[in-house]
């Protein structure tokens, strides 16, 4: 929960001063990290406990998402 309330606090004061990045966690450890995964996602930060490959696919997930829509210059190639 350490983690949690910290990174809660951090994401928290990120987006005061108008910074809105995309943060995805993934908590691993004892049954601890359920709690924490819903504290988080209560404070709009996705979370999920036990994997770390489900938030490497949301993140690039977002990220194609966000390509797509023009938010991401796409990369001239030569």
């Amino acid at each position: 929960m350490v983690f949690a309330e910290l990174c809660a606090r951090a994401v928290e004061e990120a987006r005061a001063k108008g910074i809105h990045k995309p943060v995805v966690a993934s908590l691993v450890g004892d049954v601890e990290v359920e709690q924490a995964s819903e504290y988080l996602y209560e404070r709009g930060v996705v979370a999920h406990p036990y994997t770390t490959e489900l938030p490497v696919a949301v993140l690039g997930a977002k990220y194609r998402w966000a390509r797509s829509a023009g938010l991401i210059p796409t990369e001239s190639r030569v």
